[in-house]
């Protein structure tokens, strides 16, 4: 939710909790989406990477038939 960082100090202290409660909910969903983010790039990269190495091994191989 959005607070006003002035209106902070009007908060009692269940509030402060649950909104601290929610703050770490937040940040641990995010955590958990960033891993699975950097996973994802790294499958990502490691395809590409493989998709390069065969396209050079082709383009080897047409040139050798052109030859």
């Amino acid at each position: 939710p959005q607070v006003d960082i002035e209106k902070l100090t009007e908060l009692d202290g269940n509030e402060l909790a649950e909104l601290v409660k929610l703050y770490m909910t937040e940040n641990q969903a995010l955590r958990i989406e960033n891993a699975e983010l950097f996973s994802t790039r790294e499958m990502v990269m490691h395809d590409q990477e493989l998709v390069c190495r065969e396209n050079e091994r082709l383009l080897k191989k047409l040139e050798d038939v052109n030859s």
